[in-house]
């Protein structure tokens, strides 16, 4: 996605520590994993 839509989200803390397994941060983005086993990157800023 070249485009990158920036937005304020409200969201339940709780709720998303009990979705997300882990953050692996690299470099140049980072990777969201999830406990269901899918994960997201979020490429970071140049």
């Amino acid at each position: 996605m070249k485009k990158q839509v920036n937005e304020s989200l409200v969201h339940d803390e709780q709720l998303v520590r009990r979705l997300m397994e882990k953050n692996k941060v690299y470099e140049d983005r980072m990777t969201v994993v999830f406990k269901l086993g899918f994960e997201i990157d979020v490429e970071g800023e140049n």
